[in-house]
Parts: structure tokens; C-alpha cells; sequence
């Protein structure tokens, strides 16, 4: 019969990447990042965003705010796995801290600003690339674990998990179960 798969010795790409943060880590690098160059500016935006709703980046690129709703291309409808075409998140009800009440207009600076910055990069894939980098040049400068674009992602879903139902969790993440 067939030989046994060989045990990997070196683990996957996603299986190493960081998926929960330090909230001290975390405030430092979107402090760190605020204060640098417009990118940094960008990044730190998109981190402190991103959070609380938990996009995948390339799903960023497509965003409507209609209202208080945020309307969402799902990116894994096409292959089966996703909830519908589209996914509606309300922002209203988003936790935010007091000096950032009006969460729903910070989405739509963010979306506003990405969709600028990616025209000025030459385009999406370009963009992802340029704030990735500059997050981890700041998690370099502050000598902790670097954060990828998709660790606000798990941070998002790991905190709706601790508060939703799981139907609720995966409607948030545009997961068809």
C-alpha cells in the first residue's frame, strides 16, 4: 500500500502567523504607527478598524457603508464557504472608546482613504503589500511579535465568540456555517 504522509517538521505559513495580540502590544503599535509618515497613519486606522469588525483584507476592497450598515463582498462566496454575495454588518452598536464615538464615520474615513491610497499604489495588491510593511517595520521598532493583516481579523471573530452566538459569529465573518 501507499507510505504513510511524512509528519511536516516545519509548520505552514498560517499555522505560524500571530493570531491574538498583547492589548498593550497592540495599543503601542497603533500608537507607535499614528504618529509616523500618512501610510503609518493608514495602517494604524485600518488595525484600530479592523478589530472591531474583522474584515478580510481583500474584502476592504469592496465595502459600502450604506447608513450605520456596512455592506460587504463576501470573498468566499465563490467557492461555497461564504454566507451569500453580500453581508450586511450594523456599526451602530460597535464598542468603541469615547474618543472614537462615531465609529461609523471612522469606517468610512478608512474605506475613503484605502480606496485612495491603493489608486496612488498602483492598486490593491500593492497597498496590502505597503501597510503590511510598515506594520512590520513599526512591530520591529517596538521589539514585539509581528502582526499581519489578518491578525485583526482573528482578534475580531475571537472576541464576537466571547459575546455571540455562534450563528451570529459566523454571519460576522461571512462564513456559511
Amino acid at each position: 500500500g501507499p507510505s504513510p504522509k511524512p509528519k511536516r517538521s516545519v509548520r505552514l505559513t498560517s499555522a505560524r502567523k500571530h493570531k491574538n495580540v498583547p492589548i498593550d502590544e497592540f495599543e503601542r503599535l497603533v500608537a507607535v504607527l499614528k504618529s509616523g509618515n500618512e501610510l503609518d497613519q493608514l495602517a494604524s486606522l485600518y488595525l484600530d478598524c479592523n478589530i472591531r469588525i474583522g474584515l478580510r483584507p481583500i474584502e476592504w476592497q469592496s465595502v459600502i457603508l450604506k447608513e450605520k450598515v456596512l455592506v460587504v463582498r463576501c470573498a468566499k462566496f465563490t467557492n461555497d464557504r461564504g454566507i451569500a454575495e453580500f453581508r450586511g454588518l450594523d456599526l451602530e452598536p460597535v464598542t468603541v472608546t469615547p474618543e472614537r464615538r462615531n465609529f461609523v464615520r471612522t469606517v468610512q474615513r478608512l474605506s475613503r482613504r484605502l480606496g485612495t491610497a491603493a489608486e496612488a499604489a498602483g492598486g490593491w495588491p500593492k497597498l496590502w503589500s505597503r501597510i503590511a510593511s510598515r506594520i512590520a517595520r513599526a512591530c520591529r521598532v517596538l521589539a514585539i511579535r509581528r502582526i499581519a493583516l489578518y491578525t485583526t481579523r482573528h482578534i475580531a471573530l475571537a472576541t464576537a465568540k466571547q459575546i455571540m452566538v455562534s450563528v451570529e459569529v459566523a454571519a460576522l465573518a461571512g462564513h456559511a456555517s
